[in-house]
């Protein structure tokens, strides 16, 4: 094993983490943190080892744990330069939408205005749209639209089924419509 080179990759190995954790992303996810932690200790007994033999002559034990450092080293940068990578992959395509979706909105601005100074007009059919996201966009004489949850022991929705079933009901919505209907002419 060659000393100096180990040396001199551990070196620039350390330097690299230096700078990988100045980014903020490092300093805010808990999985870059463990790994900077974990290289860091590693870092510490691979010098230990490494500042222990003096002269030509290593211990077998020695240059085993320190191969074995080494190995452990390169691994959690490794790691590191993945998680490094995929963030600024995901920072790079978050800019890409970014811009993409601003030059669409820019290309259909510019098509929009270049078809209104035609002389020609068309008549544009609309349709009537019935539905919709926002709260109350269904159809008005239905009314608004909220979602629920009841729960329910099983006996009991399987009476309310055998009751859609034997009045021909379609849905439980339409079956929950007519109870609240009949419990208001009972009061």
């Amino acid at each position: 094993m060659d000393y100096k080179a180990v040396r001199k990759h551990i070196a620039e190995m350390k330097k690299e983490v230096v700078l990988l954790k100045k980014d903020t992303f490092f300093k805010t996810n808990d999985v870059a943190k463990e790994y900077v932690r974990t290289f860091d200790m590693t870092y510490k007994a691979a010098q230990t080892v490494l500042k222990a033999p003096k002269g030509d002559f290593v211990t077998l034990s020695k240059e085993t744990k320190l191969e074995t450092l080494y190995e452990e080293l390169k691994g959690w940068y490794t790691g590191l330069a993945v998680l490094a990578s995929s963030q600024k992959e995901s920072d790079n395509l978050k800019k890409d939408t970014l811009v993409n979706s601003s030059t669409v909105k820019k290309d259909t601005e510019i098509k929009n205005s270049n078809t209104s100074g035609k002389g020609r007009k068309s008549k544009k059919v609309t349709k009537i749209k019935r539905g919709g996201k926002r709260e109350g966009a269904g159809r008005k004489s239905i009314g608004v639209k909220k979602h629920m949850a009841l729960t329910m022991p099983q006996d009991m929705w399987n009476e309310i089924d055998n009751l859609i079933q034997r009045d021909k009901i379609g849905s439980y919505s339409e079956f929950f419509r007519i109870l609240v209907a009949d419990m208001k002419k009972n009061t």
